[in-house]
């Protein structure tokens, strides 16, 4: 249920500066970078509320291909460690559990890639972060 607008939560109150055509349009721009009006970014100054800009993010397929690829040459070392340490070590030695444990990061990490290369990066980001929450 939304609460009821007091007259302490209204804006009812003014405040005029003035600036100079370069100064407004400066911080346009910066409102424009944080999705926000103009009042809305002046009031956060004013008020000394915190405000964050918002940069988009660009994905270059050109750059996930490379990443992938040597995501998956440093699996298949890990892979080739953790053959030899299955032969070579007892059951319960922490190395084999290490390097499982990097093995599956980096599948993790070469999921991601692959995501964010094939379905971009609203895929990508949302499989990150169930990697990261799942640790």
């Amino acid at each position: 249920m939304k609460q009821k607008t007091t007259a302490d939560d209204m804006h009812n109150k003014k405040i005029t500066v003035r600036l100079t055509k370069s100064q407004y349009q400066s911080i346009e721009e910066e409102a424009k970078l944080c999705k926000l009006p103009v009042s809305v970014y002046a009031r956060h100054l004013v008020i000394g509320k915190e405000v964050y800009f918002v940069h988009p993010i660009v994905l270059d397929a050109k750059y996930v291909e490379p990443a992938v690829v040597a995501l998956a040459r440093v699996g298949n070392n890990l892979n080739q460690i953790a053959r030899w340490l299955n032969r070579h070590t007892a059951i319960d030695d922490p190395l084999r559990a290490e390097a499982s444990s990097a093995f599956e990061e980096v599948t993790g990490c070469a999921r991601i890639l692959t995501k964010l290369a094939t379905e971009g990066i609203d895929a990508g980001v949302g499989a990150w972060r169930s990697l990261s929450t799942s640790r």
